[in-house]
């Protein structure tokens, strides 16, 4: 138990002092417009632009495929479907908005575009995003590397650099007004480039991030009950430090 509290604070510490040394970002605010429909910010999906190359994942949030933009406007890039149900429509909308205001930060996964289909009488059907196309998660990484002691020497320092950029995408999003708050290894994606030694982590899944004020205190229990810090599940106010624990 100690040497994994050893383990836990060396890391916190890195993110820690990432992110209140680098300097405040010079990006605009990333302000979610809560009245926006899906309609309004996506286009009508045009199945005949993108030629499906294989499965990169399936689960109760969707199906991922990696594609090909046939008009060269997009490379290295996966086309995730959701299926619209009425009461997820809003949630969709936010994340969809969160997403285009990070395409420009390499640490925080970048959605190209969106679209939707409709039914019969004429209700959305299915969302469709393009994003990037990222390899793994970092719930992958772990419990690769648990089977392949070998490369200790090698993880343990991407460990360092990995989480250098967790805390750097991190910074990002808290300049911006915005707060994570699900951060998890299932929501942090490593897209490997040319080698595992040049591995990029980004963080992804903004369905529960928000907007913060400087100060202000938020609400209410969110995110994924074992990644909570003690803040949320103490029932007590809390702010950007909850995406840090």
């Amino acid at each position: 138990m100690i040497k994994k509290f050893k383990v836990i604070s060396f890391y916190t510490i890195i993110v820690f002092l990432t992110v209140s040394t680098l300097p405040t970002s010079v990006s605009a605010a990333c302000k979610i417009n809560g009245k926006k429909k899906i309609e309004d910010i996506c286009s009508k999906f045009q199945k005949s632009r993108w030629k499906t190359e294989n499965l990169l994942g399936k689960g109760s949030f969707g199906t991922v495929f990696s594609v090909k933009d046939k008009k060269n406007e997009f490379e290295n890039i996966a086309l995730k479907k959701m299926k619209a149900k009425s009461n997820s429509l809003r949630a969709f909308s936010k994340e969809i908005q969160i997403g285009k205001c990070f395409n420009n930060h390499p640490q925080l996964l970048s959605i190209y575009e969106c679209y939707y289909t409709t039914n019969s009488s004429k209700s959305i059907q299915d969302i469709y995003l393009i994003n990037e196309k990222m390899e793994s998660s970092l719930t992958d990484i772990i419990f690769q590397n648990r089977l392949k002691r070998k490369q200790r020497s090698n993880y343990e320092s991407w460990k360092v650099k990995a989480m250098i950029q967790m805390a750097k995408g991190l910074k990002e999003m808290h300049d911006m007004g915005m707060v994570h708050l699900d951060l998890k290894p299932d929501n942090i994606m490593v897209g490997y480039g040319n080698t595992h030694k040049n591995a990029e982590v980004k963080l992804v899944d903004f369905g529960l991030s928000t907007n913060i004020r400087e100060g202000q205190d938020l609400k209410g229990m969110v995110g994924t009950p074992y990644f909570m810090a003690p803040e949320i599940t103490d029932n007590k106010g809390y702010g950007k430090p909850a995406d840090i624990y």
